[in-house]
């Protein structure tokens, strides 16, 4: 299953990219996590149904330090994403630098 996340709310600031690299190391997950310019957080999850859902339920309640107020989820249907090792990360899961987000828009225009 691949899922496509974008939380809103107060979700920058406090510590929302690295709860969710904890929770989708704890249940296997493979995918990104950014913060966006406009103040939402968006993911990537890569995994098996159960293990996805059950990150993405976490999602809706976030850390005790934010405030998710809606979390936006399609089906992640492109072909094309960045390189398996950036991918793969350290237990499976990247937090984007802003040197690999860069680099990772640039690759899409191509």
């Amino acid at each position: 299953m691949k899922k496509h996340l974008l939380i809103f709310g107060k979700v920058q600031g406090v510590g929302f990219r690295y709860w969710l690299y904890v929770k989708a190391i704890k249940k296997n997950i493979r995918g990104w996590v950014k913060n966006k310019i406009t103040g939402e957080v968006e993911a990537l999850l890569i995994g098996n149904d159960e293990d996805v859902n059950e990150v993405i339920k976490q999602c809706k309640r976030g850390p005790h330090s934010s405030n998710v107020i809606q979390v936006k989820i399609q089906d992640y249907k492109q072909h094309r994403t960045i390189s398996d090792s950036k991918l793969k990360g350290l237990f499976g899961v990247t937090i984007l630098s802003d040197i690999d987000k860069i680099n990772m828009k640039n690759s899409e225009l191509t």
